[in-house]
């Protein structure tokens, strides 16, 4: 893996930050074209035994991701997110740095996680929630369009 995107200072006065650590597959992982991936500041970056990772996906320093992993094409991951296994994480979501995400979670595509996630089941929208109140959200706001435009 490359040096994490970690620096000290700004314009002329920053510096990056020597990032030590690793990149760690574990056995029959899948990484697709244009992955980019972190080494950690000060320890590994891993990657759990088969998880899959399509292309263009970004994972930032320190991150850890669960055995049996599928992660789609461009999706962000940043620093120190903790992936449990057995997680489906959809194409374009956004995971803010330092959030868990537990067991057994699936992430519907262009959602933004921006905290923990401790229940397994399927999440959606920015910022995620519970799959089902989501799309009950959506479903109403569609009706109350529709309710507006015919009148």
């Amino acid at each position: 893996g490359k040096r994490g995107f970690g620096f000290e200072g700004q314009g002329a006065e920053a510096s990056f930050i020597p990032h030590l650590g690793r990149v760690v597959t574990g056995e029959g992982c899948d990484i697709g074209a244009g992955v980019t991936i972190d080494r950690g500041v000060l320890d590994d970056t891993h990657l759990g035994s088969y998880v899959m990772i399509d292309n263009q996906v970004h994972i930032a320093h320190n991150v850890i991701i669960g055995d049996n992993c599928i992660i789609l094409a461009q999706t962000g991951i940043a620093g120190s997110v903790r992936v449990g296994a057995n997680c489906i994480i959809g194409g374009q979501v956004g995971i803010a740095d330092h959030v868990s995400l537990c067991e057994g979670v699936t992430v519907a595509s262009k959602s933004g996680i921006t905290k923990d996630i401790g229940t397994p089941g399927t999440y959606a929208g920015f910022p995620a929630e519970p799959a089902r109140g989501f799309w009950a959200q959506q479903a109403a706001l569609r009706r109350l369009v529709k309710a507006k435009t015919d009148t």
